[in-house]
């Protein structure tokens, strides 16, 4: 299993997020399908389902695989794991479901989370989605060592990778600061969750204090509508993806407006391709 490498923050996971979630209480947080939710929202139903989990037998340390749409609740999800020092391990729902079983085995996966359980769709416990908010403050304290996500071999096509409650807080710290994010983060996400770039599309705004647009998957691999998507909100700030996401994003014509941010991970070659489709075509005299 691979290990991640980033122990650079001081900030405790969970403590962090607590934080922001009570400081930004009022503010939207999130917004899919038309719906925005706030911080104090997000926690309290997150506290909730971090409780259901407890309900069920799921104890800090445990596996939890994850397996929902991309939506609030998926968000829900993952701070609830948090919130219980359990391991969330994303499964895509898109993939086909023996091959999701398979991965879920290997890994020892204890529970899976699905939005509307399937009778034996998993060879482990299954917990469906139930209305309710819990108590939003009560946030308690895990240990920086324990493990908080595992990404499967079969997703990340490089092996497992696990993140501790450290690793992922110092990734996050790391990454928004190196981006300069901020509160007036309002970022698009649009990946799965198969490497570490999607938890920071996903995370990296609520580590801030920013806010989260979360679209399909399969736009990712749609620029034209996605050209469009960020054509019509303007208000859209951030955006990340690989060389070839942005060659192709670029092709359409886009050219994203002022204040936008681009990041962007690849090779420096890659880099300086794609500075050279940004830029406007040279007027002839």
């Amino acid at each position: 299993m691979r290990r991640f490498d980033d122990s650079s923050s001081d900030s405790t996971l969970g403590s962090h997020l607590r934080a922001v979630c009570q400081r930004q209480a009022g503010l939207a947080a999130l917004g899919c399908d038309g719906e925005q939710r706030s911080y104090g929202w997000l926690a309290a139903r997150a506290a909730y389902m971090a409780d259901r989990l407890t309900e069920h037998g799921v104890r800090s340390g445990d596996r939890v695989g994850v397996c929902l749409e991309r939506s609030a609740e998926l968000v829900v999800m993952l701070l609830a794991c948090i919130r219980s020092g359990v391991c969330f391990v994303p499964l895509e729902p898109t993939l086909p479901l023996p091959r999701l079983r398979s991965m879920a085995r290997r890994v020892n996966v204890q529970l899976v989370v699905m939005g509307a359980p399937l009778r034996d769709a998993f060879p482990m416990p299954v917990l469906g989605l139930r209305p309710g908010l819990g108590n939003g403050d009560n946030w308690p304290e895990q240990n920086k060592q324990l493990a908080v996500c595992l990404l499967p071999a079969e997703v990340t096509g490089r092996g497992d990778l696990q993140l501790s409650h450290q690793e992922l807080a110092g990734y996050l710290q790391r990454i928004t600061q190196r981006a300069q994010a901020c509160a007036g983060t309002r970022w698009l996400a649009a990946s799965a969750l198969t490497d570490e770039a999607a938890l920071l599309e996903i995370l990296g705004p609520l580590w801030v204090g920013g806010y989260i647009e979360i679209t399909p998957t399969v736009l990712h691999n749609r620029p034209g509508e996605l050209a469009a998507l960020l054509q019509r909100r303007q208000d859209i700030n951030t955006l990340q993806g690989d060389v070839s996401f942005w060659e192709r994003l670029l092709k359409t014509g886009w050219r994203g407006h002022c204040g936008f941010q681009a990041l962007c991970a690849g090779a420096e070659l890659g880099r300086r391709r794609l500075e050279r489709l940004w830029l406007p075509p040279a007027r002839s005299s």
